[in-house]
């Protein structure tokens, strides 16, 4: 059963259940098998790394000229991670970005599902024909005049949502990315590794799919409604908040894999890479960067038009509330003296009412997001951003002269 955010509206009509259906019935991934290779991926993830260290401890063991039993098996533990960390961190990553993923999945029904109940969405005639609406009608084999026209229209919505990110070409984007790995295949490493490889690239074909369209769709929805932001919502971006988390969580699957190049950049030259890789890391992190930023505010600009334009409309109503302000300043002042207190103390509450009012409604929202969501994208381009800037390398090598000063003290 999916949560969707509470429902305000006192409307027992077939609308409000038809949505909830179509929310409910919503499908992000409808193969059922690859919805069970994503679930489980993460975990196949953990038992490959678990068990590539246990072969390689098995047939690399150390010489066991420790002190003592307990370094000996802590150190032939880790040998495993000091020998491919890079390989390890980039498995590592995978799997977070596989989880990332499978909570964007979640967390698209909820966003429109919670659109919906506060009613932020709205009508716009010119975007919907009836054509479209009986293709939709015949392919889903059901009635959906029934419905009020907005209903109409934002099932029409969902379902166009649900079938795109199941459409055909998914398989496309997961063979082209599962090929891409020949480019860099090292056949030295063993055949399980291999696999997994393709494995890991043939999945996230399928995440890059689902991830454009869901920029995609999001565009769409300020092309095709209305947005009618609400005023004064604790959100402080008219309560489109959900909307700027799905975009934010979609851009932060990337940022996964620019914090894994970013790390690289920084701690490369210490490691047993040196400057292998910095250079293509480099080119590849700024590809990374772009892209998150792009894949979160993009989606969400055609929202922004119409929010920008809703504040163009509120703007001309507060003109007109600042000039009863302004005469009923003016009347107190002018006034003063022929006025009876009771009069003065009227006009007073009621500039008090209309000064509060404005202040509030000045501050209408024009993007849908706050500023919470603005220093999470932030904080996710924290490491690629000292890694471009070469700031990583001199907190690096700060932090090493702290750990060997502890080491000092605490041998």
């Amino acid at each position: 059963m999916i949560s969707i955010d509470l429902d305000n509206s006192q409307d027992k009509s077939p609308k409000i259940i038809r949505v909830s259906n179509a929310l409910e019935t919503f499908e992000p991934i409808q193969n059922s098998i690859v919805s069970i290779v994503l679930r489980y991926l993460p975990v196949l993830i953990l038992i490959f790394a678990v068990f590539k260290t246990v072969k390689y401890i098995i047939t690399n063991p150390i010489d066991n000229n420790l002190t003592t039993t307990t370094n000996y098996i802590i150190n032939q533990l880790i040998n495993p991670f000091v020998t491919f960390p890079m390989y390890y961190s980039a498995l590592l990553s995978s799997a977070i970005s596989l989880l990332l993923f499978s909570s964007l999945m979640e967390l698209i029904p909820y966003t429109l599902g919670t659109l919906w109940n506060r009613k932020i969405i709205g009508l716009r005639e010119e975007t919907f024909n009836d054509s479209e609406t009986s293709k939709m009608d015949l392919s889903l084999n059901t009635n959906l005049y029934f419905l009020s026209k907005l209903e109409t229209q934002y099932v029409f919505y969902i379902h166009k949502f649900q079938y795109l990110l199941n459409h055909p070409y998914q398989w496309v984007f997961a063979f082209s990315f599962s090929a891409f790995v020949f480019t860099w295949h090292d056949y030295n490493y063993s055949y399980e590794g291999q696999i997994m490889e393709h494995i890991i690239a043939f999945v996230i074909g399928f995440m890059a799919w689902r991830m454009i369209i869901i920029g995609v769709q999001v565009w769409q929805l300020g092309r095709k409604f209305d947005i009618d932001p609400q005023l004064g919502h604790p959100d402080e971006c008219g309560g489109l908040a959900p909307l700027g988390n799905l975009c934010l969580r979609n851009g932060l699957i990337l940022s996964i894999l620019g914090i894994f190049l970013g790390g690289w950049i920084i701690i490369g030259p210490s490691t047993q890479y040196h400057d292998e890789y910095t250079i293509f890391f480099s080119k590849l992190i700024l590809i990374t960067m772009v892209w998150a930023i792009v894949s979160f505010l993009f989606p969400l600009w055609s929202v922004h038009s119409v929010m920008a334009a809703k504040k163009g409309e509120m703007q001309l109503q507060l003109n007109q509330m600042g000039q009863v302000i302004n005469q009923l300043s003016h009347e107190i002042l002018d006034r003063c003296q022929e006025l009876q207190p009771e009069e003065i103390e009227s006009i007073a509450k009621k500039l008090a009412i209309l000064q509060r009012a404005y202040q509030q409604h000045e501050n209408y929202p024009v993007w849908p997001f706050n500023a919470d969501l603005i220093k999470k994208l932030t904080l996710s381009q924290t490491v690629q951003l000292l890694s471009l800037t070469g700031l990583g390398q001199p907190i690096l090598n700060w932090i090493k002269i702290i750990v060997d000063i502890f080491k000092g003290y605490y041998p």
